[in-house]
């Protein structure tokens, strides 16, 4: 049979956001080509996992008023940061609901303090769970060329007690600053801590002065990410084309001449003191922040590159947050993204055995897996690998032929990293403000600073077991009540906890890996980008080649897709704008092309 004569074969490997978009657009866009024939796509869709990856971690929460979805880890978008992904769901008819948060920033004491009395639980529909099952372990990151997949998640019962069992000793937490959310535009844009309702007015008057310092900071800020970003002074440069027009030349000419660097790569701590910004500003409010959307330590977030931090504040400025209807939520996402995809090419509980090129008129790769203990082939034309880089580079290095290509794509993928994220849901009301009226939607905590005379944080994990992180952590706990009842009890989901909470009041506990954007990666995520308006694609892009084939059968290609593949702090934007990209280009590379949008 003709190659012309059957559909171009793709395997799309990981069943996230990403694999799921990529896969919906493959099977929906109506891509013809030149002679007006349309072009025809079969897709496969490979998940390790027995569940599709989106939903693989949520839960039933069980009330007396019903049962309620719950997302595990929380998903909200930003109309600006996350604009293509709120078209994608506009497109798939996903009811959004705004949800502007406000938030608490809070400060724990190095000291522990006694704890309140427990409360009564909801339960958890885990009917189909092994209740012995313990908490996964969080996965391991190598720094060599060893790369070892994380650990599927899976969730574990409560335990089930007769009586009321106190939660664990809580260093006393002091609430600093309550914002009420909306960009600022709800009156008053602040409250004042209840510790403080009693004080003197000489101390609230303080506090104001302290919370007015702040907002003009935030303002300074503000004007220094739009300066910065829009000159263009705030993206990678591995991401910026050279120059070459007049024009272009006299841009970088005026900036040297003005002495204005490129500052994408510079730590945002030395980008803050550079420009000095206030301490107060940095130190409780911007890095804390920053270290909770990037899900990663203080330390890290005073690190952390600071066009990414520039790029966020921007796009997400006067944009409203948005989350899915609690009664849609994820699985309504997975239920219609997978649903143009024939139930026999969805490939569930997959292991790959073995990948190789090969010459064939069934396809440029070869793809072995094992499947409910059977082996299984697949033949396909492309690969995509959405999935994170470190498990698409140890697939790649099954590939015998290591030709120049596969090493530098290898090469590539391991420069981004990937830091561990612990999210648990639970009823464990003790992780927040002890007054009820200093919780937010959102309730951040930090370890107070530290000083040389300073007594050690009271706690610090000893094992993988231990169901919180380090104190160098940000704690952000999202307050989830019943969509449909004010008299539920409210259910708790904190990320990066940094206190222990109370097992019994556990009712999920799962380990993430979540990109990471360091000095390294931004050398490379240029070769990984694609601009669907080009006719052709850069001859330094990593995307699409067909790696490991001979001289002589180059066909086919490999390509990726995921969060991390996008410029600014890794978010659900990035799988689908790199899913759009890898769609164009693919259905381009096959001769198709496609009129209008993709959605």
């Amino acid at each position: 049979m003709d190659d012309t004569d059957r559909p171009v074969r793709v395997a799309v490997v990981g069943s996230g956001l990403a694999g799921l978009s990529t896969a919906y657009l493959l099977s929906k866009v109506q891509a013809t080509r030149h002679d007006g024939t349309l072009l025809s796509i079969e897709v496969h869709l490979l998940e390790k996992n027995e569940d599709l990856g989106m939903d693989t971690a949520s839960l039933s929460v069980k009330t007396e008023e019903g049962s309620y979805r719950v997302d595990v880890p929380m998903r909200s978008i930003n109309g600006g940061s996350h604009s293509r992904v709120r078209q994608l769901y506009q497109h798939l008819g996903v009811p959004l609901v705004e949800s502007d948060f406000s938030y608490s920033f809070s400060r724990l004491a190095r000291q522990p303090a006694a704890s309140p009395p427990s409360s009564a639980l909801p339960s958890v529909d885990t009917s189909d769970e092994d209740s012995s099952v313990p908490p996964t372990p969080p996965p391991e990151y190598a720094q060599s060329t060893q790369s070892r997949a994380p650990t599927p998640p899976r969730r574990r019962r409560p335990a089930r007690l007769d009586k009321p069992v106190s939660p664990p000793p809580r260093p006393a937490q002091t609430t600093s600053i309550i914002y009420e959310g909306a960009s600022g535009l709800r009156f008053p844009p602040v409250s004042i801590p209840s510790h403080l309702r009693q004080s003197s007015y000489r101390t609230q008057i303080s506090y104001f002065a302290d919370t007015l310092l702040l907002a003009l900071s935030y303002l300074y800020i503000l004007l220094l990410a739009f300066f910065y970003v829009r000159l263009g002074l705030a993206h990678p440069a591995s991401t910026i084309p050279p120059p070459k027009t007049l024009r272009d030349h006299l841009r970088q000419l005026c900036f040297r001449l003005l002495r204005l660097e490129n500052v994408a790569s510079v730590p945002l701590g030395k980008w803050c003191e550079r420009h000095r910004v206030p301490r107060g500003m940095r130190e409780e409010v911007l890095v804390p922040l920053m270290a909770a959307v990037a899900t990663v330590g203080v330390g890290e977030a005073r690190e952390m590159p600071t066009g990414e931090v520039l790029d966020y504040i921007v796009d997400t400025f006067a944009n409203s947050h948005y989350v899915t209807s609690p009664s849609f939520g994820v699985r309504g996402i997975v239920k219609r993204l997978v649903a143009p995809l024939p139930p026999s090419c969805t490939h569930l509980g997959v292991d790959i055995v073995s990948l190789s090129a090969i010459d064939s008129h069934e396809g440029a790769y070869k793809i072995v897996f094992s499947q409910n203990g059977m082996e299984k082939t697949l033949l396909v034309d492309h690969i995509v690998f959405a999935t994170q880089a470190d498990q698409a580079a140890r697939l790649l290095s099954m590939l015998p032929e290591h030709d120049e290509s596969t090493q530098a794509v290898v090469s590539a993928l391991k420069r981004f990293t990937y830091v561990r994220t612990l999210v648990v849901t639970h009823t464990d009301a003790s992780v927040l403000p002890p007054a009820q009226s200093d919780r937010r939607d959102l309730n951040l905590a930090v370890f107070a600073s530290s000083s040389i005379s300073a007594s050690p944080p009271p706690f610090e994990p000893s094992s993988e077991d231990d169901l919180f992180l380090p104190s160098t952590y940000v704690q952000t706990t999202h307050i989830i009540s019943h969509p449909s009842s004010s008299s539920s009890r409210p259910v708790f989901q904190t990320t990066n906890p940094i206190v222990p909470i109370s097992p019994s009041h556990v009712l999920s506990s799962t380990w993430f890996s979540r990109a990471f954007v360091t000095k390294r990666s931004q050398a490379v995520l240029g070769r990984f980008l694609l601009d669907g308006c080009k006719e052709r694609r850069s001859k330094r892009t990593l995307q699409g080649l067909p790696l490991g084939a001979q001289a002589d059968a180059r066909k086919g290609g490999v390509w990726f897709t995921g969060s991390y593949l996008a410029p600014g702090i890794p978010l659900l934007e990035g799988c689908v704008t790199s899913a759009e990209g890898v769609v164009r280009e693919l259905l381009r590379q096959e001769g198709g092309t496609v009129s209008s949008a993709l959605f």
